[in-house]
């Protein structure tokens, strides 16, 4: 019972603050920088916590805004970024983003790496040919 109990209690503890992320807070907004050109550095976006907590018993929630987020996210973390700069994140989730990075750059050259193969070895076929 101890096991169940803690795992759900992990997954209590996960939900609460994947929802307090998502959570945009009349306070944060009215304090928050709104120059457009710091767009990606703004810690407050609708955009990126499309739950509205309009006040403590009441929140609001806008299904199309829950998808645009997700796409938002989602967009970020196929690059290896996080939709915000700062705070910085745990030195495991940056590096782990980092590596993503590593990967999704060493694809093209990869990819290239492989054309000059194979179009090196098709010039030295059609060089033996000739001869």
């Amino acid at each position: 019972m101890t096991c169940s109990h803690s795992a759900a209690s992990r997954v209590g503890i996960a939900v609460r603050s994947a929802v307090g992320i998502a959570t945009s807070r009349p306070s944060d907004l009215k304090s928050a920088d709104w120059r457009p050109w710091h767009a990606r550095s703004r810690r407050r976006r609708l955009l990126v916590q499309p739950i509205a907590a309009l006040r403590d018993d009441f929140v609001g929630i806008a299904p199309h805004f829950c998808l645009a987020s997700a796409c938002v996210y989602l967009n970020y973390l196929t690059q290896g970024l996080l939709p915000w700069s700062s705070p910085l994140p745990p030195q495991a989730l940056d590096r782990a983003l980092e590596n993503l990075r590593e990967a999704r750059n060493r694809q093209p050259e990869d990819a290239d790496r492989e054309e000059i193969r194979r179009e090196a070895l098709l010039a030295v076929q059609d060089w033996t040919q000739r001869r």
